[in-house]
């Protein structure tokens, strides 16, 4: 058996590290498009991070809620 946990872990904190850059910060600003190009790329990549990590767990996300 494999064990889930790790991942399971990991999908947890990247979530909370995730909610909390989140509530502190804007991710679109009109002031500077170079930092909302950025930030707009990581929300990318968390995103991507965690689908992966779902799937590999074998949980289905919706497309939209």
């Amino acid at each position: 058996h494999q064990n889930p946990t790790y991942i399971i872990t990991y999908l947890i904190e990247l979530a909370q590290i995730w909610s909390k850059f989140y509530a502190e910060n804007k991710v679109l600003d009109i002031e500077n498009p170079e930092l909302s190009q950025a930030r707009l790329f990581l929300a990318q990549r968390v995103l991507h991070n965690l689908e992966q990590g779902l799937k590999i767990l074998g949980i289905n996300i919706p497309k939209q809620m």
